[in-house]
């Protein structure tokens, strides 16, 4: 936010302890809410740009493609939409998402870790134009989504 100064920032959380930080740090610059997928932030108007990280494998496919059909129509053309998620690999030992199975698993809530391709159909399905990049770190199972919107 130091680097642009005009920015506001609105965010959806369903953990109530981290929207009261989010809402501390980003004081008068945004607002942070309770509340998850596929519902959205209440933002008037359009916006340049909309982040979702780590979140999709804890949504359905229905929710998702209801989440990303109601982006795309808040983005303004030319917008991004930029999704950080794990993909699984075929790594023996795939350390991060074992934990996060394990921590779904002992919250009742099912995992719906997807591959690549399907991400990007969802992506696609709702309008955006995909483009997906690896991590650049060695060994992380989690990959980038850059979604444009163009009409």
């Amino acid at each position: 936010m130091e680097l642009y100064p005009q920015a506001k920032v609105f965010g959806l959380e369903p953990d109530e302890e981290r929207v009261l930080i989010a809402s501390r740090a980003w004081g008068d610059r945004g607002r942070a809410q309770t509340g998850g997928a596929p519902d959205l932030p209440e933002v008037e108007g359009s916006v340049d740009h909309v982040l979702m990280l780590d979140m999709l494998h804890l949504i359905t496919d229905e929710e998702l493609a209801l989440v990303l059909g109601r982006i795309f129509d808040k983005l303004e053309n030319g917008g991004t939409l930029l999704i950080r998620a794990t993909v699984p690999s075929e790594r023996k030992i795939p350390w991060k998402r074992w934990i996060e199975a394990i921590r779904l698993k002992w919250t009742g809530t099912p995992e719906r870790f997807r591959r690549e391709e399907e991400i990007a159909g969802f992506m696609n399905a709702a309008g955006f134009s995909v483009r997906v990049h690896a991590s650049l770190s060695a060994g992380v199972e989690e990959k980038w989504f850059r979604g444009g919107k163009v009409i």
